[in-house]
């Protein structure tokens, strides 16, 4: 499937997030098919989604290891679609992650800080937010 039209290959890497056990096959596929594709780079432009950022950040926090302070999160959506991946930047680690609004559900993929030479994968999927409750910068709050 390397080098494979956008569609087919953004529709093979839901079905694996989705499905897929062994969350590197999802890291390891999305690099192959997605991330070093042509395509990606020229459709994708920088996006704002406080929703998913706020996600990633929380994430963030409870990765293996010493809390981590700082976090920027660069993110863009690809040509129109549900799909937004990016970059995720904790002090001297950084990481990277993919997400599909319409599933809601994505994958954040970033070095260990506890054993050195692994990485840390986590799945995520956004649950919808109750009606009274409105985010803020500090999380949900009535």
């Amino acid at each position: 499937m390397k080098n494979s039209k956008p569609q087919a290959a953004l529709g093979a890497l839901a079905h694996r997030l989705q499905d897929e056990r062994d969350l590197s096959n999802i890291v390891h596929f999305f690099f192959d098919e997605v991330g070093e594709s042509r395509w990606i780079h020229r459709g994708s432009a920088p996006v704002r989604h406080e929703r998913l950022e706020s996600v990633l950040s929380a994430c963030v926090g409870r990765l293996p290891g010493p809390a981590t302070e700082a976090v920027e999160i660069y993110a863009s959506r690809y040509d129109k679609t549900d799909f937004i991946h990016g970059l995720v930047v904790m002090g001297r680690r950084s990481g990277i992650f993919f997400y599909f609004e319409r599933a809601d559900q994505g994958l954040l993929s970033v070095p260990s800080a506890v054993r050195p030479g692994y990485t840390d994968h986590l799945r995520f999927t956004l649950l919808p937010t109750p009606a009274a409750v409105v985010p803020g910068p500090a999380g949900p709050s009535n």
